[in-house]
């Protein structure tokens, strides 16, 4: 594993440096996330990994992966691992094991856009955004692709049936009635008085950084177009 600092005033940071050689599927890496459980997983271009803190496992279609490609990694509320894949097919890690469209009928699903965030509704069902102009709804034994005028790309809030997201460039509120425990899109408008939600941009010269987090112990991960995942820890 190659290490190296950069000095800073009062502190000093050290970044260790984790490539394809020490684990990772791909130096080219998307998304970072850690579990309830602590390991933290990482989406690249060539499977998913997951780091315990001494070593990665890594994970592909043969796993059952959906695509290798994973754009986002989402935990739900059972801690079940989601993977946003570039092929827009659903997967998900639960109890040592990779669900896919083959072993689970729920995910039989089919989105015209790039699966985004999550949100969970009171009764823990799964709302996933997109950047299609649809939302995918999972419950316990129903799920359902529902249509919407906007792009449903951060989802932010859910309670009393009313979904507030943001498409981008605006917050938007959608208004459901349930059916037989499906969701039915009853209204969707603009909050033209909000203001749009800004994404912060990741400074990390002079790497290409996609994501960052800081885990339950303080560290920073920052992870890389073509340079592998960074850990930052200080003296």
């Amino acid at each position: 594993m190659s290490c190296f600092a950069i000095c800073v005033s009062g502190q000093q940071p050290f970044y260790q440096n984790f490539l394809v050689e020490d684990g990772l599927p791909s130096a080219t890496v998307y998304d970072i996330e850690q579990d309830h459980e602590g390991f933290i997983w990482f989406g690249t271009e060539a499977g998913v990994a997951r780091f315990d803190g001494l070593s990665f496992i890594s994970f592909s279609k043969e796993d059952g992966l959906a695509d290798n490609e994973v754009f986002d990694i989402y935990e739900d509320h059972i801690g079940r691992i989601w993977f946003y894949p570039f092929n827009k097919k659903l997967s998900y890690y639960l109890e040592g094991k990779i669900y896919n469209a083959s072993n689970d009928s729920l995910l039989s699903l089919k989105t015209s856009g790039y699966f985004k965030s999550g949100i969970q509704t009171p009764q823990n069902d799964l709302f996933i955004g997109s950047t299609g102009k649809n939302l995918v709804f999972i419950a316990t034994d129903t799920s359902a692709v529902i249509k919407t005028e906007f792009r449903p790309i951060r989802l932010i809030r859910f309670e009393n049936n009313l979904l507030i997201y943001s498409d981008g460039k605006s917050i938007c509120k959608a208004t459901f009635n349930f059916s037989n425990k499906v969701p039915v899109l009853l209204s969707e408008t603009k909050l033209e008085d909000t203001l749009p939600h800004v994404l912060s941009k990741i400074e990390f010269e002079p790497y290409s950084p996609t994501d960052s987090i800081t885990d339950t112990e303080g560290n920073v991960w920052i992870s890389t177009l073509g340079n592998g995942v960074f850990m930052q820890t200080y003296e």
